[in-house]
């Protein structure tokens, strides 16, 4: 088994020193670590001076799936608040790299924490236990006041998955007819783009080409507290909404709008599921972590923790 190991090792390094001398500049590649094992250790990667700038645009666009319109620039390297370019120019990252992850680029604690974590253990199954979920779950119920949490790759699953949820608190604890549960949505609202989600949005752009879409969604102007109150009925499971939408430009609701959709919703018990957490630049859209609170007054599927955290809900 070790000297298939050794081969394998061999073949990589073979294949990583061929693909970098056809297209890329490396500065140095190690042989071995002090286990004796072959490591590779970039210092410092770029295009060479064959490849252009058009070229990888060129590229890009042809085999590249046309969502996004990115600018003419193509980024090679990051630090902080810096990112070069492949031509050696430096640019101030306004967007503090992306989505959720806007710490900036190659913060020391943060990649040191990734490399000590890639040398001890990469991934488990979740048919497993690990030793850092618990802390994780238990830090972001301190930071949130949250009694469960749900991990989420994207923040359009994790919208997706708080539809299931309250859906399912609707049929099962406040006894809201099969099929009937209807959720409230804000127009102009972007929550991500999968098919349940597109469907409620108010953007013909979003929506066109995808149909048919799933019912039980029901909208409502941004910031209205009055058509979100008339809009309650006895199906009315969840208000899904952003605090402060980013899509649609940077519409911030009135004053103390929030604090009469939270008392109102802990008064009519009702969901009240704020999808709360910075997703990019744009405040207001949806991060990958389901954060469910116990905001209305439905009875326990089982009983509540004894920690306090149940009781901190928005508004309060």
């Amino acid at each position: 088994m070790e000297a298939k190991g050794d081969y394998l090792d061999e073949l990589v390094a073979c294949l990583f020193s061929c693909w970098c001398s056809t297209s890329r500049a490396v500065s140095s590649v190690s042989g071995e670590n002090e286990a004796g094992k072959f490591v590779m250790t970039i210092q410092d990667m770029r295009v060479d001076t064959v490849t252009a700038l058009s070229e990888l645009i060129e590229t890009e666009d042809r085999l590249g799936a046309n969502n996004y319109a990115p600018l003419g620039v193509v980024l090679c390297r990051g630090e902080g608040v810096w990112v070069w370019d492949i031509e050696g120019k430096r640019y101030l990252d306004c967007l503090a790299a992306y989505s959720a992850v806007n710490q900036g680029h190659c913060h020391p604690r943060i990649r040191e924490a990734m490399v000590v974590q890639a040398r001890r253990l990469t991934l488990t199954s979740r048919a497993f236990r690990n030793d850092q979920l618990a802390l994780l779950y238990d830090d972001l119920a301190r930071l949130t006041g949250a009694h469960k949490i749900l991990p989420m790759n994207s923040g359009a699953e994790a919208v997706e998955t708080a539809i299931k949820i309250v859906r399912k608190w609707g049929y099962e604890l406040r006894g809201v007819p099969e099929d009937k549960a209807e959720i409230l949505v804000c127009a102009n609202n972007f929550h991500g783009r999968t098919i349940a989600i597109v469907g409620f949005s108010t953007d013909s752009q979003r929506r066109k080409g995808f149909g048919p879409f799933a019912d039980g969604f029901r909208t409502i102007p941004f910031g209205d507290f009055g058509a979100f109150a008339a809009a309650i009925t006895p199906n009315t499971v969840a208000f899904l909404v952003e605090p402060i939408q980013g899509e649609a430009g940077v519409i911030i609701p009135p004053p103390g709008y929030f604090a009469k959709v939270r008392r109102f919703c802990s008064e009519h018990n009702e969901r009240y599921d704020r999808t709360d957490f910075a997703r990019n630049s744009r405040r207001g859209r949806s991060h990958g972590v389901v954060v469910t609170r116990r905001c209305g007054r439905g009875r326990w599927s089982r009983p509540p923790p004894s920690d306090g955290y149940r009781t901190r809900c928005p508004g309060r």
